[in-house]
C-alpha cells in the first residue's frame, strides 16, 4: 500500500494553488472503530488543467465544490478537481467517515489495559495528513486552520492552537472550538484526544501543559521536563533573536509511537517510553533532554521556517539535532552532551555513510516515498555533524548572526538550501558555496590520519574509491606526552582541504596523537602505529572522557574495517571495561561488544565469547562504582547471556540471591524472562507469570507475546507466523513484539523453513502495508542471525528480480552490505 506524491506534481500544484485555509471538524465517540470528519478547503487557483486533493479515507458521504454537490472523483489516494469546476477562488467541502489506524501513523487508536482508557493521536510526517482530512499535503502549501472537535466531555483534546469556546451537546459530548492558527504545513497539524492526565505550567506568557495516560501519571516527572522546556525556550529565543512563534506549547506522551517525538505545531508528541517506568541512568535522562530540546528547536527549524520540499529535509532535522545538543551543553544540568552526540549521532552517521545507499545531506528527493527513506543517519547525524564542522569553520557568532537573518527573512515561509547559505554567508562574510558543494552535496566520509614522527608530522585525508571527494576539515590535533607517569595533551588547530598538509608538533615525542581532538570534524580516524599501540594498551589512562570515548570508537571502526580483529577488541573490553568510570564510554563499549560478538565473531566461538563477556560484567559489578555503571553492565550481560550457567547467574542477580549490589529494574526482568523461554530453561512459564504479576501494563502484555513466540518449538513459531501474516496481534507494536521473539541464533534449525518464507513474502508485505509497518517488519523480522552464503545469495537473487518499491530495494541492499561486512570481519576473527 503506497501513498506517493512526486516532486514534479507538488511543484506544478504549488504553481497554481495559493492562499489555502482549512476548516476542520471532527466527531469522536468512545469505543468507536471510526470517526467522522467534515473539512472545508478554501484556496485560489490559477491553473489550466485542474487540481487534486490528497485523501486516504473511508466513505465520503457528501462533497461539494463551490456550493455544488458533486460525485467524488477518486483516483487512488486523491480527489480530482476538474478545471471546469474551479474558479479564481474556491471552496471545497468533504464530509466523510474514516477508520482509525493502528500502525502509529495517521490517526492512531489505543486502549490501555490498565486504566481502560481510549487514547488517540495523529502522526503525519512526511505524508500522512491526508489520512485524517483531505488537503494539499505538501510542505510549501502552508495554510491556516480553524478546528472544532466533538469528543467526550471527560477527554482532553489538543491540537495546534488554544480552545476559545465550548458547546455542550445533547448526547453529553462537548464541541471544542479552537483559535485560528498562523500558516503552517499540513503535516504539522495534529489532534490528540482521550482521558489523558494534564499538568499545566506557564513561561513568559506562553501556556504549557504535559499530558500522559492515567496509568503512567506516576512516572511523569513534570518539574524536570518543564525545566528543560523553559530553559530551551529561553535559549532558542535568544540564540535566534526570535521569540517562540506559537500561542501555546503542549507536550503529550502517547502510546505505541514509532519515533522519539514529533514537532507538531504547539502540540508535540513523544513516545511514552520517555516516561521512565524504571529508574533511568544519567545518560537516559540526558538523551531524553536532547529529544525535548530537539522537538522544541523544531518550532523554529521546521515549523516557523519549513523546507520547500523534502530534498531539504536536513533544514529541519540536521539543525534541530545540532541545536538540541548545543542546548543540552549550554542550557541543561547535564555533562557529556558532546559524548552523547558522538556516540548517538556521529557513529550512526559513519555507518550510514559507508552503506551503498548513502546519499547527499541535501539530497535529490523525487517523491514522498523517497522522502521516507531519508529519515536516517545522514539527514540527522551527518547533517548535524556538518553543522558542527561549519560552526568550527566560521565561528559560533557568525553562525548565530546567519541564523538570526534566516528567521527574519523566512518566518512563516518556506526555504531552500540556497536561502540558508545566503543567510550564513551574510553573517560570516564567507562564500559558502564551495563548502556546501563539498559537505552537503556529495556523499561519503573521509578518513584523517597523522603520519610522521621525528622527521615531522603530516595530516592526511583520504576518501573511499566510490566517493572520492576530499573536503575542507577544520580540526584540532591532540598530542599527548608523558612525563613522570603523568599524561598531558596539547591541541593545535589545523585546516586541511587537500590530501596532505604539514603540521608543526607543539611537543616532542608524543605517545599518542589524535587528529580529531574535541570531535569537531566529521571523519573517521586512522591511528599511526605508536598511537594504536598506546590506544590498545593504555586507553584507560586517557583522562579526557571525550577523547577516551573517541579512542574506543576509533578501535571499533577499525574492527568494522577489518583492521583490528573482533577478538582483540572484545579482549580489550573484557580487560579494561570493568574499570571504566564514564557512563557514556561504558554504553559505547557494551553496545559495540554485543555487535562484535553476534555479528563479527566466528559462529563456533560466539557462546564462549558471550560467557567471557558475562565474566567481565560480573567483575564490573564488583569493582565499578555503584549506580549507573553497574546498571549498564547488568543490562548488557542479560542481553548477551546464552549458556544455562550464565542465564542462571543472571536469574540469581535479579532474584536477589547472588549478592550483587546493583539496581534491578523490570525491563531487565522481562528481558531475562524472554531469554529463559527462548532457551527452553526449566521454569520459564513461572518466571513469565511472575513478571506479568509485577507488570500487567501494555509493556507487560507485549513482553508476554515475545515470550510466547520465543519458545523453541514448532507450534509456537507456526502460531506466531500465521498470526503475524493474518489478522495480527492488534497493532504494529504488538506485531513487532511477536517478531522480536521469533528469531534466535541457537534456534537455526527450527527456523530454517521461515527464512525462505520471509523472502518470498516481502513483496506482498510491502504492497499491502504502509511505510511504517513495512520498514519495521523488515528491520525486526529479517534473519540477522544468519551470516552465510545462502542468505547472501538469496538477497542477490531477490534484488535481481524486483524493481521496487524503493524502500524494499534499499533495505535489501543495506542488508547485503552488512552481511558482507560481517562475513569479512568473521574471516579476520577466524584468521586471528
Amino acid at each position: 500500500m503506497t501513498e506517493n506524491l512526486r516532486k514534479t506534481e507538488a511543484e506544478e500544484r504549488a504553481g497554481s494553488i495559493a492562499h489555502v485555509a482549512y476548516d476542520l471538524s471532527l466527531e469522536l465517540s468512545k469505543g468507536a472503530a471510526t470517526y467522522v470528519g467534515d473539512t472545508t478547503i478554501r484556496f485560489t487557483y490559477t491553473g489550466t488543467t485542474g487540481a487534486f486533493l490528497d485523501f486516504t479515507g473511508g466513505d465520503i458521504e457528501r462533497m461539494s465544490v463551490n456550493g455544488e454537490d458533486v460525485t467524488p472523483n477518486r483516483a487512488d489516494d486523491r480527489l480530482l478537481l476538474e478545471h471546469t469546476q474551479l474558479g479564481p477562488t474556491n471552496e471545497v467541502r468533504v464530509q466523510y467517515e474514516n477508520r482509525y489506524d493502528h500502525t502509529g501513523e495517521g490517526f492512531h487508536q489505543f486502549f490501555d489495559p490498565e486504566d481502560d482508557g481510549e487514547y488517540l493521536y495523529t502522526q503525519f510526517e512526511p505524508y500522512a495528513a491526508h489520512r485524517l482530512f483531505p488537503c494539499f499535503d505538501q510542505p510549501d502549501l502552508k495554510a491556516t486552520f480553524e478546528v472544532d472537535i466533538v469528543a467526550p466531555e471527560d477527554w482532553e483534546v489538543t491540537t495546534a492552537s488554544r480552545v476559545i469556546d465550548t458547546e455542550k451537546l445533547a448526547d453529553g459530548r462537548v464541541r471544542r472550538i479552537y483559535e485560528k492558527t498562523v500558516p503552517f504545513s499540513p503535516y504539522l497539524q495534529s489532534v490528540v484526544a482521550g482521558p489523558y492526565v494534564k499538568v499545566e505550567a506557564e513561561h513568559n506568557g506562553v501556556p504549557m501543559a504535559m499530558y500522559c495516560r492515567a496509568s503512567l501519571i506516576q512516572f511523569l516527572d513534570a518539574d524536570e521536563l518543564f525545566g528543560y522546556t523553559k530553559a530551551g525556550m529561553d535559549f532558542f529565543s535568544d540564540f535566534f533573536d526570535t521569540p517562540y512563534p506559537f500561542t501555546k506549547y503542549d507536550q503529550i506522551f502517547v502510546p505505541e509511537f514509532n519515533w522519539g517525538g514529533m514537532e507538531n505545531v504547539g502540540n508535540v508528541v513523544y513516545a511514552d517510553s520517555y516516561l521512565f517506568r524504571d529508574p533511568p541512568t544519567e545518560n537516559q535522562r540526558l538523551s531524553r533532554a536532547e529529544v525535548f530540546f530537539h522537538e522544541l528547536a523544531h518550532m523554529w527549524f521546521g515549523d516557523l521556517v519549513t523546507m520547500t520540499w523534502w530534498d531539504d529535509l536536513w533544514l529541519n532535522e540536521s539543525f534541530a539535532s545540532y541545536m538540541a545538543y548545543l542546548a543540552v551543553d549550554q542550557a541543561s544540568p547535564f555533562d557529556g552532551a558532546w559524548q552523547d552526540f558522538h556516540a548517538d549521532m556521529k557513529l550512526w552517521a559513519y555507518q550510514q555513510d559507508q552503506l551503498p545507499t548513502t546519499h547527499k545531506i541535501a539530497d535529490d528527493v523525487h517523491s514522498t516515498e523517497d522522502a521516507f527513506l531519508n529519515f536516517d543517519g545522514i539527514t540527522y547525524g551527518k547533517g548535524a555533524s556538518a553543522l558542527k564542522q561549519l560552526v568550527a569553520t566560521v565561528g559560533e557568532d557568525a553562525f548565530q548572526a546567519g541564523m538570526r537573518a534566516y528567521f527574519r527573512d523566512f518566518s512563516f515561509k518556506n526555504a531552500r538550501l540556497s536561502d540558508f547559505l545566503a543567510a550564513v554567508s551574510l553573517g560570516s562574510g564567507v562564500d559558502l558555496a564551495p563548502w556546501s558543494a563539498a559537505w552537503l552535496e556529495t556523499p561519503g566520509v573521509n578518513t584523517l590520519a597523522m603520519v610522521g614522527g621525528t622527521d615531522g608530522w603530516r595530516l592526511e585525508q583520504s576518501a573511499a574509491e566510490e566517493y572520492p571527494t576530499l573536503r575542507p576539515h577544520t580540526v584540532r590535533i591532540g598530542f599527548t606526552t608523558e612525563a613522570d607517569g603523568v599524561l598531558s595533551t596539547v591541541a593545535v588547530p589545523a585546516i586541511i582541504d587537500s590530501e596532505s598538509i604539514g603540521i608543526e608538533a607543539p611537543v616532542n615525542d608524543p605517545v599518542f596523537v589524535f587528529p580529531n581532538y574535541d570531535d569537531l570534524g566529521y571523519a573517521k580516524v586512522h591511528l599511526d602505529e605508536a598511537s594504536l599501540h598506546f590506544a590498545t594498551s593504555r586507553v584507560n589512562d586517557i583522562d579526557d572522557p571525550l577523547l577516551r570515548q573517541m579512542t574506543w570508537a576509533t578501535l571499533w571502526e577499525m574492527v568494522r574495517d577489518q583492521e583490528f580483529s573482533s577478538a582483540a577488541y572484545l579482549s580489550m573490553v573484557n580487560e579494561k571495561g570493568p574499570t571504566e568510570t564514564n557512563i557514556h564510554s561504558i554504553r559505547l563499549m557494551t553496545n559495540t561488544a554485543s555487535t562484535a560478538t553476534s555479528r563479527f565473531t566466528p559462529e563456533a566461538d560466539i557462546t564462549a565469547v558471550e560467557t567471557s563477556f558475562v565474566a567481565a560484567g560480573l567483575k564490573a559489578l564488583e569493582v565499578a562504582p555503584r549506580g549507573d555503571d553497574r546498571v549498564l553492565w547488568l543490562r548488557a550481560m542479560i542481553a548477551n547471556a546464552s549458556s544455562p550457567a550464565d542465564l542462571g547467574t543472571m536469574a540469581e542477580i535479579l532474584d536477589g540471591t547472588y549478592g550483587a549490589d546493583v539496581a534491578v529494574d523490570q525491563n531487565m526482568r522481562w528481558n531475562l524472562a524472554t531469554r529463559w523461554s527462548a532457551f527452553g530453561l526449566e521454569g520459564w512459564e513461572d518466571r513469565a507469570r511472575l513478571e506479568l504479576e509485577r507488570d500487567h501494563s501494555d509493556r507487560g502484555l507485549r513482553n508476554m507475546v515475545s515470550i510466547e513466540v520465543a519458545q523453541p518449538n514448532v507450534d509456537a513459531k507456526s502460531r506466531a507466523w500465521k498470526k503475524i501474516h493474518g489478522d495480527g496481534y492488534g497493532s504494529l507494536y504488538m506485531d513487532l513484539a511477536a517478531m522480536r521473539g521469533f528469531n534466535w541464533r541457537h534456534q537455526r534449525e527450527l527456523l530454517e523453513p521461515y527464512v525462505e518464507m520471509f523472502f518470498e513474502g516481502l513483496p506482498s508485505v510491502f504492497a499491502q502495508h504502509g511505510h511504517e509497518y513495512a520498514d519495521r517488519y523488515f528491520d525486526v523480522f529479517f534473519p540477522w542471525y544468519r551470516i552465510d552464503d545462502e542468505v547472501r545469495n538469496r538477497i542477490a537473487t531477490m534484488l535481481s528480480t524486483i524493481e521496487g518499491p524503493p524502500m524494499l530495494v534499499r533495505q535489501l541492499r543495506e542488508a547485503a552490505d552488512q552481511l558482507e561486512r560481517a562475513m569479512r570481519c568473521r574471516a579476520v576473527g577466524q584468521a586471528g
